[in-house]
């Protein structure tokens, strides 16, 4: 198994800077269920003026033929939205599907090989925060529409599949796809959302070992511990992808420890006071399989919701 798009978030995380200590604070309150559009979704009129999450508006003249996409999670969601014959371009890091391995690589996320991807024609390139806007600028000038993504929560990785499908021209099948993923996180939260405080265990959600790095408030990973049913051991922290002070873990005690790295337990296990984790104690330690449903922000992360749900509430019903 390939966890490359492990290391990608990382080097993405860490090269934006977003890291840091953590501070006191309240906890985050339980966010509201998921729901889903009144009615299905019209065809979409081109010309079409939509906007990103950089706040631009791009204009497409007709649906896109020929797409690049430059990091995991926007390519996983083209193969999930049935568009994978129309992606032509992924970043180096795009490996799920294993269809994604074949396409033509265009560099790094934050770092395109420009010329490689002009030569790929594309009349529509998605790209996350990270491409630097001197970088967006260029493919302006170009021709080459381009879509900026920075997904922080579970809705907004439901509302970019929407946004993709409606400027691909296939709003339909993008509205079918998200309402089959909304039912699977209500599953969860229609039994989760009303539960106590107390009921609901500390839960430190591992993302990279060394340094420890978790999830923070403003993070994806934050937003699914509280979907599960949990309370974030770090929700108090000042960035949403902080380094955590090990003495602030033994401090603070999870119930529950969840690793989404491929090393799993070993390079924590040696940490003074491991042995003396509620966590550890009470055999509540758990590994996802694939760490990449957890890291890559894409419709996997319904998968690990799921998961997620089942470790820390095992007596809720299955999905």
């Amino acid at each position: 198994m390939s966890f490359r798009p492990s290391q990608w978030c990382v080097r993405v995380l860490v090269g934006c800077g977003l890291w840091g200590g953590l501070l006191w604070g309240c906890q985050r309150s339980v966010p509201p269920p998921l729901t889903s559009a009144t009615s299905p979704p019209a065809e979409t009129a081109f010309p079409l003026s939509v906007q990103d999450d950089l706040g631009r508006r791009v204009r497409l003249v007709r649906p896109p033929e020929r797409i690049v996409s430059l990091t995991p999670n926007l390519t996983e969601m083209v193969f999930a939205l049935g568009l994978g014959d129309r992606l032509v371009g992924v970043s180096e890091y795009c490996e799920y599907p294993p269809e994604a391995r074949e396409k033509p690589q265009v560099g790094g996320p934050a770092t395109p090989n420009l010329e490689r991807l002009v030569a790929l024609k594309p009349d529509l390139v998605l790209a996350a925060r990270i491409v630097p806007l001197e970088v967006l600028r260029q493919l302006d000038e170009m021709g080459l529409p381009n879509l900026a993504f920075d997904p922080r929560t579970l809705s907004d990785v439901l509302a970019h599949l929407r946004l993709i499908g409606r400027v691909a021209g296939i709003p339909q099948r993008a509205e079918a796809l998200v309402t089959r993923l909304e039912q699977r996180v209500e599953a969860i939260v229609s039994h989760t959302q009303a539960l106590p405080q107390a009921a609901r265990p500390t839960v430190l959600l591992v993302f990279w070992s060394e340094p420890l790095m978790g999830y923070g408030p403003g993070s994806f990973g934050d937003d699914l511990i509280c979907l599960a049913g949990g309370r974030n051991l770090l929700a108090d922290a000042k960035q949403p992808y902080p380094v955590v002070n090990w003495e602030l873990v033994v401090e603070r005690n999870p119930e529950v420890i969840l690793l989404a790295q491929p090393t799993g337990t070993s390079s924590l296990e040696s940490q003074p006071g491991w042995s003396q984790l509620r966590a550890v104690r009470t055999g509540r330690v758990h590994s996802f399989p694939d760490p990449n449903v957890v890291l890559v922000p894409g419709p996997r992360l319904v998968d690990a919701l799921e998961q997620m749900a089942h470790w820390l509430h095992p007596n809720l019903r299955e999905p």
